[in-house]
Formats: structure tokens, C-alpha cells, sequence
């Protein structure tokens, strides 16, 4: 074989050289030197011509590209890097093409037998050896030379050539085309060629191809030696090319191959293309060279149109068709079981190339027309805008042709609208095991492996279901940019000891495609026959973004994987890439932050190929594959700090990192024996994986330092600054990465601030910066700083050999506040991921250790003196609080300092940043809104500074902040109301609603009463400025209206306040001195509730006892009642026969009815409404409750006692029942129950507790529900259980059913109805002042009342007309 090492020097003088000695294994005949021989090269040899554009000029590199399918294995892999692609430029400096361009100006063949490539040019020749180690061949190798006849234009096609064997010494001759004019030259060695000098004869064999008709031209040109060459023309001819004569010599021959007409082609014009050479194939024929002999060569010449031919070819003797025959009809019938899917059967079928295959193990014997050849086509079928292409596997002979295998290429296909001139190529290396087909910008790979017989194959076989074949493509990147120019192809006996194919590529330069997978004749059924998702990913990311590459490795494939495929192969190539186990991947650099940019890079390249080209990947893997980034970047942050500290580290001393990882046991070890004696360098290389370890460490070491009994102050300062730096430099690294780089890994979408994920951790991994145990150890790390600081800040002031530089602690303190942002940063994705993940317990628990070490950092940064740090974390955090802490503490510093006698200058001083500190404060309000004066102003409440907070309200920037702060507080609304005055606005309207407001939340009955008076005060001065601002003098009649509602409205208030004021004062008048001057106020409230907690209606009722003790708890403490307490005060207590008898009360009963009345016919505040039923509903049930209580008061079986009585005695005993009494006292205050026309005012004096302004014959509408009406009515309905807790109810509803069921034994056994109606008549009498069975009743009023029986309710209504004046 020839050595490219041994080149041939060619005589000056001879017309044929001299035959040179072979170059043996020591000595070898090289070029001359350029320098010794005397050259008429011009300078512009090596330029393009002028007529020539510059893109015409080639680039030539090689390039070694090993495939496993397509596996880019050995692109430029040198040393474990990765490298660009090294070129050499031939003539000057060539353009960049232009894509979508087709570059014109070069064609090359390559000659895997002899290792040379040729390219050539309009005007010159190239020829390099390719297997070369180098990526650029060397000078002393390349051969450049002009050709000696120059075609006539650009425009036409490019020469063709190829190697000839050499006549002497192993350097291959040449022999080169012009297509269009058939002129051949041959020269006997590239040295002969490449040593023409201008001026001299040329030294190569010229010829030319006779008969070639207008327009015909060269196309191909295939190596068929030892017979000579086979040329292919474009009208479908075939000639045969010798370049020796009979006796060895130098000399051009051409015969035509002649095919033996087919068809029935008669007549006279048949005749003649017969005679005069007529052998044109349809299209562009194919040639396929087979066995060869001495001089001889077998060739198959397969058309377009499925005729084949095979000829014996042979140097001197002459040529013979040995048969031919036409297999388009028999492809097409096995074609018809593999058409494409779109249903139609209508294709354009082409036979593209044919290839002789030899089986692995059969001996290479000569083709016999008898014996069967195994033979492989390249087929297409097209239709309309698309070509399918199939591979044939065959048997053919002269007799018999039989297809044994049909292949459809299923990962490729071109539209037709992009057909080049290129027609695709079959190339099978030897063993036959794989073929290729190369396209102008694809290669396709396709297994010819057999399925090996067994049982499961023959059942496979039998349901056609045996696996395909495997298949793949390898594309070439942006379209016509890069596209394959010539081909070779290697048998496994190689260089590259693989069977492969050599091609050359535009732009780009050789590449050699090897098969290094298993070529086994025979596999499995069950073996794997696709390649691995994870190794398409590494090729892609891996060799992809090499810089000039041009196979598209980027592009998805036939095969589609699931998205569970591509996270899982995502996931192994990331881990091995922070583990620096990835085969593609160098495994030392003298660099360490190149080396983790480089694996970072290539995560990120992972990230952008897989989103790219697979199916989307969940939410959870892109964080996951972004978290191993981020580890890189934190292996950045602690690198360059560490590098930092080395610099300043004496030489033999150890840095804190050093430290950490000598003790540290979870890491890889270092092992000298095998070169690897770093172990800093090797744990940023191998261990990334582990960072959070020794972020642990960082704190932990101290613990080891300390169990060493190493207390040297001044080394522990120096390794907590240390330690304080390496964090801060990881976690901040990991945290800029994060924010920076989540649009590249799929999550620009999601909402971080300052590296922290807003929401979103409900299915993502947790992540790694806040695992439970880092941060716990970050918070010891914490302590131990903060420790430090408190013990050494001021006493590292003084210069001392034990204590700590001054210069670490001032470091340590600057930096603290840096670390303090960081911690609670972390502490916070910590709370963010445990709430979100249903973990509220802990979340909790983070949340108070966040703000526990924000108030306690912050406030020793100010101690330290760094206020404007300690503000600047307080506003990042958005901690008003703490921030007006500061503000605060800064504020009484400076007052403090004004209030000393220091110089004018010193004054002027504070006094600017008093000014400042209030600028501050201002701007707060604007940036911070109500969250800052809620801070500002509650601490001014806390401290007692309500004067100070008060003078707020005219201030014109806080006074709305003011109010709106005092409004947002319920408890503040005795302060709010000031506040409303004293604004801006003087808003009187506003400071009513407010005391109102204040008044219904108010318990203490004094508080409350004056509260409504100032609130009526401030109603008043509202109204009269309103009147004030009105244009019209004249205050209308609606004015007027207002005014008396308003004075109606807090009258009705103020009456309720005082009747109970009265009770309150009648019981501490009852009590008597010895009572009320009691210490202990249990004693004197125990004392009053045994007094009048004994009555019949809460006997055997502990509930109502209860409700009883608790209202007259609220009287003697002074608190005001609501209705319903006051209800069960004045119907549950005992009055006659108990403390209030001898005062007289008029009528517990008919107060309480008196009050529900007013209660109903106002909007007071003292008595609130309930939402959940109306006030008619809730009126009705407490009337019912107090009448109940009222009939239950009275001893009505006793009253059935009459033997021995006269009707006087009877008459007395009955007019003195409570329920008698309740009857007359309600008509004799007039009470209505509906509300009056006009508003009412009354008087806070009991005796005149009605309707001063009520106008003469209104009509009142009194209601006496009967007993029989009160039973059919719920003892407990739903607005009276709303007062009470859910657990409360059932109690109360016993005792009040029981109440239900003694007035049903009343009606039952006692006779009540009969007795009500009874009582009754008496009542209406005694009102109107009649005479009742001959008494006549002491008339107070001169009333007139009409009863009438209701016979709906069962119940009797009262009505008349009142006149209001007294009856003489």
C-alpha cells in the first residue's frame, strides 16, 4: 500500500522519469525543498484567478469523525478537549458562504486505498494524505499544482478525477477529466503532476473521448484497475478507459460499452444507433466494480430504469456483456408492501445506485453467469413534493432474480422542490454488515444484520412482528452550508480498524465516519437495536456546539422517545457531569474555574437541547437540572474566595477550607499513587454533588476546634471570617445563577426574588440551599459570629497580641449584615416550601426564627455602628417594625446629643441630620404607605406619645396616614376622634360616626354615656357647619328634621343608659354602706346576687341563674347591658318580697317591655341589631319570654283558693298579681308599639318616661298575648340561641322549656286563661278609671281604650286615643 511519507521526485529532462528505487523501511526519497530548486512559481500561484470568485477557492482539514450511529466520537478530541476545527486556506482568505448557497469551484475523490484526497478546482489541483494525525496536513505534504489546460469558463463542470496505481514505487499516478471536452490527462505519479512548471512540457498523457455529441459531457469517473477506469457521460453512456498499451506504456484508450438493445427496436434507424454506437441508458446510470483479476474486472451498470448489466472488463483483451436483465418490475412488486402511507400508488420509480455485497465467510470467487451474486439497490419512489427511498437486498443471475429483503429508510426523506444535481450514493463497507447513503446534506446508516434463528424469532416472524432493522440519520447543519463534496470507503482492515466511509464536506473539510458498534453477521431478536436516549443527548450536547461542526446532532430523530426516557437520561448525564465521570468530558484542568464553567456550560447545554428537541420535560426536572447548576456556580463563589484567601496565607499554613477538608470524612479521597495528591482541587472536580456537606462543615469545624481545646482568639477570628465569606460566596453564587439563568432552563416564567422562588414548591424538589440540616448549622454559624462581635468589637480597639486583629473583626462586623440578608433569605424558602408542602407546624417554626434573627442582627448592627446597613436590611425586608426601631433609636441619639453643650458647628451638624432622619421618616410614608405607619404610629401609641401622635393630625403628608391607621384599630377610636377634629378638614361628621362607634363597643357604662354626648355634641357642630357653608340663609324644614332625629337618636341612648344608671344606683342604696364599702367586690356582688337571685323564675333553673348572675355582675361593676341582658336582669330577678319592695319599683316586667319597644323604634347603638333575622322576629320572641316570666311570677294556684272569700277579698287578691300590674303600668306610659310620627325625646327622670313631643290622638297599639298564644309559640327560637356558643345552647333551652311547660300546667290546672281574660276587663277599667264590679279605679290619665278580640292570634288589643293632660 502506498506510504504518504514516500514521495517520488520526477526527472527535469525525460519525457518519461526515471524509474526510481523503492523507498525502503530507513530511507525515503522526499519533495526538494523549495529553496534548492530553482522555481518559476508566480506569486500567484496560490490565488484565485481573476475570473474565479474567491468562494471557488477550498478549504481542506481533517477531521476524524467515529460513529456509533452517529456518534461524533473523534471530532477534534484531543487531550480530552474538545477543539475547533483546525483549516487551511489554499488561496487567500476565503469568505464565509453565504447559507442556502450552493459552493461551486471544488470536487474531490478520495481514495481510501492509498489515503489521498484530490480536489480539484477550474483551474488547479489539490492532493493531501488524510490519515494524518494532524487536523491540517503539513506543507511537505500537500501537492498544488495548475492544470495544464484550463476549461473555458467557470461556468462549466468542474474537471473529475481520480488515482491511478503507479507504474513504479508506491506513489499512485493521476488522471484527471474535462468533462465537456472529453480531454483526459494522466500522469503516472502526483509528483510528475504537481512539479509542472510554467513554461515547460507537460509531462502527463493527454487523450480525449471520441464521438461525445453536442452537449454531452463526463460525469463520473470509478477506478476499475487493474482493467482502467469506467467513465459515465450524460446522455446514459458508458466508456471504458485504459491508460497503458498492450506493452506497459503510457497511452489514453477508450472503448464504449455497448448494451444489447432491449424491446423491439426495428427498422433502419434502429439499425443504425446500433452500428454507430447507440448505447445511451436512461438517466444517469450506476456503476458498481466487483471481483477482480490479472487485467481484468468485473462491473455492474444498473439505469434509472432497472436495467442491469454486468460486464467482464479487462485491460488489453477487450470487453463482454455477460448478461443483462431488467428487475424494475420485480422491485416493484415487493415495493408494493412498503408504499408510503398517504395511500396512493402512483410513484416516479428510480434505481439510484447499486452495490455488489458479499456475505461474511464466502471466498471471492469470479462472477459466472450460472451463479447467483448478491447485489444491493438504492431505490426511490417520488411523488409530487416527496422521494421515499428503500434499500433492496437481492440475489441475481442470468436466470433468476429474486429480492430477499426490502428496507424502507424511514428516518430520512428529501422534498423533491430541493433535488441537486447530487444524486444520493450507496456505500457498504466491508463485512456488508451496515450500509450508507449519502446525501448532499444527510448520511443515513442501516443495519444488514440477520436475525439469528430461534424460537422467539420464528414467532416474531410468524406474526410479522420481527423488529426493524436498525436505522439512523446524521444531518448536516443549515441546508447547502455544508454538503458532502466526495466519498471513500474503509473496510474494518483500515486505518481506523472499523469499517467506515471517508467523505469531504464543504466548508468544513474529511471526516470519517466509523462503525465501532458490534458488526455481527447474525443478532439477537431480542437485542437492543436503537441508540440509547442518553447517547443522542451527549452527542448533541457534547459535540453540538463545537464551533464549525457540521452535523446537525441537534435534530430530533425517527425514534421519539418518552419524556420519563429523557429526564431519566438528563438526570444520569447531569450527575455525571458534577461528578466529572462523563466520558466527554476532560477530568483535570489547570484551571478550576474553567473547569466548573465548562461542566456548567455543558448542564446548560444539556437544558437547551432537551427542551429543544424532546417533548417538554416536567416542572420538577428543570428545577432539578437547575439546582446542579447552581451547585457549579456555588463551586465558582467558593473557589475564587478560596484562591483569594491563599493569596494571602503564609506558605506552610493551611486556609479554613484546606481545614474542612482534612477533616471532613464524606468525600472523595485523594490517592498520590495515581497523581491525585490534591484534595482541594479534586473536591472541586469530582465531589460537587456534596457541597451542602461542607457548607455544613463551615460551622461544625468550630466544634472540632473546640474539642481540640484550640482557643486561640485570634486564629478562630480569622477562620470565622473565613467561614463567613465561603458561605456568603456559595449561596449568593447559587442564588444570582438561579435568578439569572431560569429562562434558560425553562422557568422564565416563574417569580423570584433575589434567588428565592416566590410560590410554586408544591411539586418541585426541595430546594438544596435550604435543607433542614444546612441551615440549622448556618444558624449555629450565626451565633457563633454574633457571639464573637458582642465579645470582641469594642475590645479589639485595644492593641493586643491575644486579642483578634482589629482589622478581621471590622471585616466580620461589615460583612455580617451580608450574611444576615443571606440567612433569613434562606430561613424564608425554608417557611415558603414547608407551607406550601402542607408542613404548617414547621413553617411556623421557621417563621419565628426568621424574625427572632432579624430584631436581634438588626439591632447589633446598629450597636456596631452601622446604622445606615442595619436600616438599608430593615427596608429590604419590608420589617417596618424593626425599621422604625431604628429610626427611633437614631431620632432620640440625635436629640440626646443636641440637648449636650456642644460647638455651634457640632449643632449645625445634628441639626442636618435631624433633618435628615425626618426626610427619611416622610419618604417612608410614600414608599411604605400604611405598612410603615402602622409602625411608625402604634409604637407612638405604645410608649404613651399620644400627644405627640395627635399633633400628627395637621400635619398635611401623615395626617391621612393618620387616620387611616386609627380607623384600621378598633381600640383607638377614642383617640381617632380627636384626631378627626384636629385635622385638616375639622371632619365633625366623621368624629360622631366615631364615637358612636365607640360607644357600642364600650362596656363601662359612664365611658359610654359620655361618649354618646360628645358624639350628639359633634353631630350638632356637624349640621351647623353644613347649614354655615349652605348659600342659602334660611335653614330649611329638613334641616330642622335632621337636627331632631339626631337628638332622637342619641336620646333613646342615653334614656336606656340612664334607666340602668338608676337600677345600678337603686341597688347600691339597698345595700347600704356596710355592703358597698366591701374591699373585695366578689363579696359585695355575691352579696347583691344572693338578694335577688331567689326569685320564682330562676328556681330550679341553673342556666337562668347564670344569665341572671352574669347581668347583675355587668350593674354593679358599673358595665352597660345590652337588650338581652337587660331582659334577663329585670324579669329573672326577685323584686317584691326582696330588696326592691320597699322602694317600690313600678314594674320590672313592664320596663323591660318598655325598653324592647325603644329598642325597636330606634337605630341605637346600645342595643344592637342581629343580621341573621330581623328585629320583628327577635322583638316578638323577647315580649313572649317577658310575658311568660311575667304570668310565672305570679302564685296562680293560690289565687284558685276562694272558699270563704268575698268578691272584695278576691278582687284584691287578683289586682295585686304582677301580671295585673304590667297590664296597667304599660297603658299608663302610653307606650306604643309602633314608632311615633314625630320624633320623641325623653326625659332621663324615670316618672316622665314617655313621649314628651307625641302628638295628641295618635293612635297606640298595645299587644297582650294570651297564655294559650304563648305556648303554641318555640320556648327557644333561632334569634334568641345567636348570643350564645353552640355549647351553652342545650343548657339554656332546658331551663327555658321548662318555663314552656309550667305555663302549660297553669293553663291546665290553675285555670290561666280564664284568669287572663279576666284580668283583662279589670285592666281596661281600671285605665279608663271605671267601675270594676262597683270599685271605681283611681284614675291617673283620662284615656279611653277599645278592646277588640283578634281572632287570628288569640291575643287582645288595646287602643284608644290619649289625651295629655291630667284629669281633675
Amino acid at each position: 500500500m502506498f506510504s504518504p511519507d514516500a514521495v517520488l521526485q520526477p526527472s527535469a529532462n525525460n519525457s518519461r522519469p526515471k524509474r526510481t528505487r523503492r523507498a525502503g523501511s530507513e530511507d525515503s526519497v522526499k519533495l526538494p525543498q523549495a529553496k534548492k530548486r530553482r522555481s518559476a512559481l508566480r506569486k500567484d500561484t496560490f490565488e484565485p484567478p481573476s475570473n474565479a470568485p474567491i468562494d471557488d477557492a477550498p478549504k481542506v482539514a481533517n477531521g476524524h469523525l467515529s460513529a456509533n450511529g452517529h456518534s461524533p466520537e473523534e471530532l477534534n478530541h484531543k487531550n480530552g478537549v474538545l477543539q475547533e476545527t483546525k483549516e487551511i486556506t489554499l488561496r487567500g482568505a476565503r469568505k464565509h458562504e453565504k447559507r442556502g448557497e450552493k459552493a461551486a469551484g471544488v470536487i474531490t475523490t478520495i481514495s481510501p486505498e492509498l489515503g489521498y484526497v484530490l480536489a480539484l478546482t477550474h483551474t488547479d489541483a489539490f492532493i493531501w494524505p488524510y490519515n494524518s494525525s494532524s487536523p491540517t496536513p503539513a506543507h511537505r505534504d500537500l501537492f498544488a499544482f495548475h492544470l495544464p489546460s484550463s476549461v473555458s469558463s467557470p461556468a462549466e463542470p468542474l474537471p473529475i478525477g481520480t488515482f491511478a496505481s503507479s507504474s513504479a514505487g508506491n506513489e499512485p499516478g493521476l488522471v484527471v477529466v474535462l468533462p465537456n471536452k472529453g480531454k483526459i490527462i494522466y500522469w503516472e505519479t502526483i509528483s510528475n503532476a504537481s512539479s509542472l512548471l510554467p513554461g515547460q512540457k507537460s509531462y502527463g498523457i493527454e487523450g480525449s473521448i471520441p464521438g461525445m455529441s453536442s452537449g454531452e459531457s463526463v460525469v463520473d469517473i470509478v477506478n476499475a484497475e487493474p482493467a482502467g477506469f469506467i467513465l459515465t457521460l450524460s446522455h446514459g453512456r458508458i466508456a471504458h478507459m485504459t491508460v497503458k498499451d498492450q506493452l506497459g506504456r503510457p497511452a489514453i484508450g477508450i472503448q464504449f460499452l455497448r448494451k444489447v438493445p432491449t424491446g423491439n427496436t426495428v427498422g433502419f434507424f434502429g439499425s443504425i444507433r446500433n452500428v454507430l454506437g447507440g448505447s445511451g441508458r436512461k438517466g444517469r446510470p450506476s456503476i458498481a466494480v466487483g471481483n477482480a483479476s490479472k487485467g481484468q474486472r468485473n462491473v455492474t451498470i444498473a439505469s434509472e430504469n432497472g436495467e442491469v448489466e454486468f460486464w467482464d472488463v479487462r485491460a488489453n483483451v477487450g470487453n463482454s456483456l455477460k448478461f443483462q436483465v431488467n428487475i424494475k418490475e420485480d422491485i416493484l412488486s415487493e415495493l408494493r408492501h412498503h408504499l408510503p402511507p398517504d395511500g396512493s400508488e402512483s410513484y416516479q420509480f428510480k434505481l439510484l445506485d447499486v452495490s455488489l455485497g458479499v456475505p461474511p465467510g464466502s471466498t471471492v470467487q469470479r462472477l459466472d453467469a450460472a451463479a447467483s451474486t448478491s447485489i444491493v439497490f438504492l431505490t426511490s419512489l417520488s411523488k409530487q413534493d416527496t422521494a421515499y427511498y428503500y434499500l433492496i437486498e437481492a440475489e441475481i443471475s442470468e436466470e433468476a432474480f429474486a429480492v430477499t429483503a426490502t428496507h424502507p429508510i424511514r428516518c430520512y426523506s428529501v422534498p423533491v422542490s430541493s433535488f441537486s444535481p447530487c444524486v444520493p450514493k450507496l456505500s457498504i463497507p466491508t463485512p456488508c454488515l451496515t450500509a450508507l447513503v449519502i446525501f448532499e446534506s444527510a448520511i443515513v446508516l442501516f443495519s444488514l444484520s440477520k436475525v439469528a434463528e430461534s424460537p422467539s424469532s420464528q414467532l416474531l416472524r410468524e406474526d410479522s412482528s420481527l423488529p426493524e432493522p436498525f436505522q439512523d440519520v446524521v444531518r448536516f447543519k443549515d441546508g447547502n452550508a455544508f454538503r458532502v463534496l466526495g466519498i471513500g470507503t474503509e473496510d474494518r482492515n483500515g486505518p481506523s480498524k472499523h469499517p467506515s466511509c471517508v467523505f469531504s464536506v464543504q466548508s468544513f473539510g474529511i471526516i470519517r465516519l466509523s462503525l465501532v458498534s458490534s458488526q455481527a453477521a447474525e443478532i439477537d431478536v431480542q437485542e437492543e437495536t436503537k441508540i440509547s436516549t442518553k447517547s443522542r443527548i451527549e452527542q448533541a450536547v457534547f459535540f453540538g456546539p463545537i464551533k464549525n461542526n457540521p452535523l446537525d446532532l441537534a435534530s430530533n430523530s425517527n425514534e421519539r422517545a418518552s419524556r420519563d426516557e429523557v429526564e431519566k437520561a438528563a438526570f444520569e448525564i447531569c450527575d455525571e457531569i458534577l461528578a466529572s465521570t462523563s466520558k466527554h468530558l476532560q477530568k483535570l484542568s489547570s484551571s478550576v474555574d474553567q473547569h466548573l464553567r465548562l461542566r456548567c456550560k455543558a448542564i446548560e447545554d444539556l437544558v437547551v437541547h432537551v427542551n429543544k428537541c424532546y417533548r417538554p420535560i416536567s416542572r420538577s426536572a428543570r428545577f432539578r437540572l437547575l439546582g446542579c447548576a447552581e451547585k457549579l456556580a456555588a463551586q465558582r463563589g467558593l473557589w475564587k474566595t478560596e484562591e483569594e484567601y491563599r493569596k494571602r496565607t503564609p506558605k506552610g499554613e493551611n486556609t479554613f477550607f484546606e481545614l474542612i477538608l482534612l477533616w471532613m470524612r464524606d468525600k472523595t479521597l485523594a490517592d498520590p499513587e495515581k497523581g491525585n495528591a490534591d484534595q482541594i482541587r479534586l473536591w472541586f472536580t469530582q465531589d460537587t454533588s456534596r457541597i451542602d456537606t461542607v457548607l455544613i462543615w463551615l460551622s461544625n469545624m468550630f466544634k472540632e476546634l473546640s474539642t481540640d481545646d484550640i482557643k486561640d482568639e485570634r486564629l478562630i477570628g480569622e477562620y470565622l471570617s473565613q467561614a463567613q465569606d465561603l458561605l456568603i460566596a456559595a449561596c449568593e453564587s447559587a442564588f444570582q445563577f438561579r435568578e439569572d439563568n431560569a429562562s434558560i432552563y425553562g422557568l422564565g416564567d416563574e417569580q423570584f426574588k433575589e434567588g428565592i422562588l416566590a410560590t410554586g414548591y408544591t411539586d418541585i424538589p426541595m430546594p438544596w440551599t435550604s435543607d433542614r440540616t444546612v441551615i440549622a448549622q448556618h444558624r449555629v454559624l450565626h451565633n457563633l459570629l454574633s457571639e464573637f462581635l458582642d465579645a470582641w468589637w469594642e475590645r479589639s480597639k485595644i492593641r493586643d497580641a491575644q486579642n483578634p486583629s482589629r482589622e478581621i473583626v471590622l471585616r466580620m462586623g461589615q460583612r455580617f449584615p451580608d450574611f444576615v440578608d443571606l440567612l433569613l433569605r434562606i430561613v424564608d424558602e425554608r417557611t415558603r416550601y414547608c407551607f406550601e408542602t402542607d408542613n404548617t407546624g414547621e413553617a411556623k417554626t421557621w417563621r419565628r426564627l426568621n424574625r427572632e434573627i432579624r430584631r436581634t442582627s438588626m439591632y447589633q448592627i446598629a450597636a456596631m455602628g452601622f446604622n445606615r446597613k442595619a436600616t438599608d436590611l430593615a427596608e429590604k425586608l419590608r420589617d417596618m417594625e424593626a425599621l422604625n426601631e431604628l429610626i427611633c433609636g437614631q431620632e432620640e441619639q440625635v436629640e440626646a446629643q443636641l440637648h449636650d453643650h456642644h460647638s455651634p458647628s457640632e449643632k449645625l451638624r445634628l441639626q442636618k441630620e435631624k433633618a435628615i432622619l425626618a426626610k427619611r421618616v416622610d419618604d417612608y410614608f410614600t414608599t411604605y404607605g400604611d405598612e410603615w405607619a402602622h409602625a411608625r404610629f402604634g409604637r407612638m401609641v405604645q410608649v404613651g406619645s399620644l400627644g405627640t401622635l395627635l399633633n400628627k393630625a395637621e400635619d398635611p403628608h401623615q395626617s391621612s396616614y393618620l387616620k387611616h391607621f386609627l380607623k384600621q384599630q378598633p381600640g383607638y377610636d377614642r383617640i381617632r376622634w380627636i384626631s378627626d377634629i384636629l385635622g385638616i378638614q375639622e371632619d365633625y361628621a366623621s368624629a360622631s360616626k366615631t364615637l358612636q362607634f365607640a360607644a357600642m363597643q364600650e362596656d363601662d357604662l359612664w365611658n359610654k354615656k359620655v361618649e354618646l354626648c360628645i358624639g350628639k355634641l359633634a353631630t350638632l357642630a356637624a349640621e351647623e357647619g353644613q347649614a354655615a357653608r349652605n348659600s342659602t340663609r334660611e335653614v330649611s324644614a329638613t334641616s330642622q328634621a335632621t337636627k331632631a332625629a339626631v337628638n332622637a337618636r342619641f336620646d333613646v341612648d342615653l334614656a336606656t343608659l340612664d334607666e340602668q344608671e338608676r337600677l345600678r344606683n337603686h341597688i347600691s342604696i339597698i345595700l347600704g354602706d356596710e355592703i358597698n364599702n366591701l374591699k373585695d367586690p366578689e363579696m359585695k356582688i355575691d352579696n347583691v346576687i344572693q338578694s335577688i337571685g331567689n326569685g320564682p323564675n330562676v328556681k330550679g333553673k341553673p342556666a337562668l341563674a347564670g344569665l341572671l348572675a352574669l347581668a347583675t355582675r355587668r350593674v354593679v361593676e358599673g358595665q352597660a347591658l345590652d337588650i338581652d341582658q337587660l331582659v334577663d336582669f329585670l324579669t329573672l330577678m326577685q323584686a317584691s318580697g326582696g330588696i326592691f319592695e320597699a322602694e317600690a319599683l313600678d314594674s320590672e316586667f313592664a320596663t323591660a317591655l318598655f325598653f324592647v319597644n325603644q329598642a325597636a323604634d330606634s337605630s341605637t347603638i346600645s342595643m344592637p341589631r342581629f343580621d341573621s333575622a330581623t328585629w320583628a322576629d327577635k322583638r316578638e320572641a323577647l315580649i313572649h319570654v317577658i310575658w311568660r316570666r311575667t304570668i310565672l311570677a305570679d302564685n296562680w294556684k293560690e289565687l284558685n283558693k276562694t272558699e270563704g272569700m268575698t268578691d272584695a277579698d278576691v278582687r284584691a287578691k287578683l289586682h295585686a298579681t304582677k301580671t295585673l300590674r304590667t297590664m296597667i303600668f304599660l297603658a299608663e306610659q302610653d307606650l306604643t308599639s309602633q314608632s311615633t310620627a314625630q320624633p320623641s325625646t325623653f326625659s332621663a327622670d324615670r316618672s316622665s318616661l314617655h313621649a314628651n313631643s307625641a302628638t295628641s290622638n295618635q293612635e297606640m297599639r298595645l299587644t297582650f298575648p294570651s297564655p294559650t298564644q304563648i305556648v303554641e309559640m318555640e320556648s327557644f327560637p333561632g334569634v334568641l340561641q345567636e348570643r350564645f356558643r353552640p355549647e351553652e345552647r342545650e343548657i339554656i333551652a332546658k331551663d327555658l322549656d321548662m318555663e314552656q311547660e309550667q305555663l302549660k300546667i297553669l293553663i291546665k290546672k290553675a285555670r290561666l286563661q280564664e284568669h287572663w281574660e279576666g284580668l283583662l276587663e279589670d285592666a281596661k277599667s281600671l285605665v279608663s278609671g271605671g267601675d270594676v264590679n262597683g270599685e271605681v279605679a283611681s284614675p291617673r290619665k283620662k284615656s279611653l281604650i277599645r278592646s277588640t278580640e283578634d281572632e287570628e292570634d288569640g291575643g287582645v288589643n288595646l287602643t284608644g286615643d290619649v289625651e295629655m293632660e291630667e284629669v281633675n
